[in-house]
């Protein structure tokens, strides 16, 4: 594989993360949204948490295409960890119930909520155009949350016998 071609997956592995989702989704047409919500929480916030743990890991940036310029941080691997807790946390939300699901995609519509406000800063303060900042990556974490929030609605179920109510 190329240089070019890695970092074009790296740079657009979100958005590839949504195409695996509604493709996954489409084999089966049957209960399309709930078949969705599913894939998004396991391709789009596991596998791509994991991905980003990969990407911002210090330890393994050498080994991995880095498109975001930014220098050193000691903060670095802490982020990492963080992304790794939400991969790990996407891919369970998966296979959970409802009030699971709910959680998963509150904290995540929080961080790429946060992680796009970053974003559109670096872009007018700092004048930094580099990638991800003006990339699919900055819009995926734009569209991601809305996205999950809908499926989210779509998917609530009035009665959820698994959930203790004091």
């Amino acid at each position: 594989m190329s240089t070019q071609t890695a970092n074009f997956i790296t740079n657009n592995f979100p958005l590839f993360m949504c195409g695996l989702a509604i493709l996954f989704a489409l084999m089966i047409p049957a209960n399309f949204n709930r078949r969705f919500f599913t894939c998004m929480l396991f391709f789009v916030i596991g596998l791509g948490g994991v991905w980003d743990f990969i990407q911002h890991n210090p330890l393994l940036q050498q080994f991995t295409p880095h498109a975001t310029n930014w220098q050193s941080n000691p903060l670095e691997l802490p982020f990492a960890l963080a992304n790794l807790a939400l991969g790990v946390s996407g891919l369970i939300a998966a296979f959970a119930n409802w009030a699971y699901r709910a959680a998963i995609v509150s904290i995540t519509s929080i961080w790429l909520w946060g992680s796009a406000a970053f974003q559109i800063d670096q872009m007018v303060y700092a004048q930094n155009f580099s990638l991800p900042n003006h990339s699919s990556i900055f819009l995926t974490n734009l569209l991601i949350p809305l996205i999950l929030i809908i499926l989210l609605i779509i998917s609530y179920e009035k009665k959820d016998t698994n959930t203790i109510y004091y």
